[in-house]
């Protein structure tokens, strides 16, 4: 059975795999809509592991289950090729 972090995503800007990235408190779609105030626990998160990526230096991260790109950068602003 596969782990929980066990994926097969891509990088949307360099199409390299995802790999397991550190925990972060992040606010979900279904969350936004039904429980906008709330608290955010601290979740896995995938990133990039391809240094010379645009999202790897910009701290861009998806969640498990691949919403996302997001960052904890206070001003991004992404170029989608």
């Amino acid at each position: 059975m596969p782990t929980k972090m066990e994926h097969e995503m891509f990088c949307s800007l360099c199409r390299s795999r995802l790999v397991a990235g550190p925990d972060h408190r992040y606010e979900t779609l279904g969350e936004h809509v039904c429980n906008p105030n709330g608290a955010r626990p601290s979740r896995p998160t995938l990133i990039c592991p391809n240094q010379s990526c645009q999202a790897s230096w910009a701290k861009i991260f998806w969640a498990e289950d691949g919403e996302g790109p997001t960052t904890t950068a206070r001003s991004f602003q992404c170029i989608v090729h």
